[in-house]
């Protein structure tokens, strides 16, 4: 049983077995717990490439305890491994539990070290599967702390709703003329169907009447300033009415 400890930095941990009658508080040791077994790695490395080093001497080394807690065990690999093993342990023991509340901040542990190993990774070799997995943790981080507060995301989709709303009290939507018009067409349309008894092929051929009319005016303009038009122009001319009459 360990509970209603204070540490007041964070701690290397080794745990060889978790079983389901031991009590772990983990909000005496939330964001303060490493593996011990990561730390180990790290500094075998280091004597591994300076053998003046002394294995005792560093692992009482505050500098070295504090570069491998910021920055090496997200950026080696076996290191990061044991460090993502003990925070695994430490889910599964509390999910076996039954324990949601201390499972989902452990998870949200787990993910935060997940988020920054890929962001390395992305750093130290672009690829667009470490470029993805950084950006989505990211961002289920934000929307709903990686699916353990789905109120979050509600909280989160009404802020884009106010943001949204703002801006569009800003920059009003300008509705083309041309849409405007043709629905309140389409809907004048309906309404003259329902209130009359003639069928919809009469209305419509009614409606249409308008149209033609416009084209043959056009038509007959550009008749009446042929004289002072160019051929090529003139040829323009027809070609644009025949394609607006073919749309009709």
């Amino acid at each position: 049983m360990v509970e209603e400890n204070s540490f007041n930095k964070e701690l290397l941990l080794r745990i060889d077995e978790f079983s389901i009658n031991h009590t772990y508080r983990w909000k005496q040791w939330k964001n303060k717990v490493l593996s011990a077994g990561g730390f180990d790695l790290y500094l075998k490395s280091l004597v591994d490439k300076d053998k003046s080093l002394d294995y005792y001497d560093l692992y009482y080394t505050d500098s070295v305890f504090d570069n491998y807690k910021n920055r090496y065990k997200i950026e080696y690999e076996n290191s990061y491994k044991f460090e993502m093993q003990l925070l695994g342990q430490f889910y599964d023991f509390y999910k076996l539990q039954h324990d949601s509340d201390y499972a989902n901040q452990v998870y949200v542990e787990f993910k935060n070290l997940e988020t920054k190993h890929y962001a390395y990774l992305y750093k130290e070799n672009p690829t667009f599967n470490s470029f993805f997995t950084w950006k989505i943790n990211q961002f289920l981080k934000i929307f709903s702390s990686y699916g353990t507060n789905p109120s979050l995301s509600i909280i989160f989709s009404l802020y884009v709703i106010f943001l949204f709303a703002f801006v569009y009290m800003l920059f009003p939507n300008n509705w083309e003329t041309g849409k405007k018009n043709k629905l309140m067409n389409r809907l004048r349309f309906f309404i003259k169907y329902f209130r009359q008894n003639k069928g919809i092929r009469e209305i419509y051929e009614e409606e249409r009447q308008h149209d033609a009319m416009s084209y043959t005016e056009f038509r007959d303009y550009m008749h009446s300033s042929k004289k002072g038009s160019s051929l090529v122009f003139s040829l323009v001319n027809k070609t644009h009415l025949l394609f607006l009459i073919v749309q009709l």
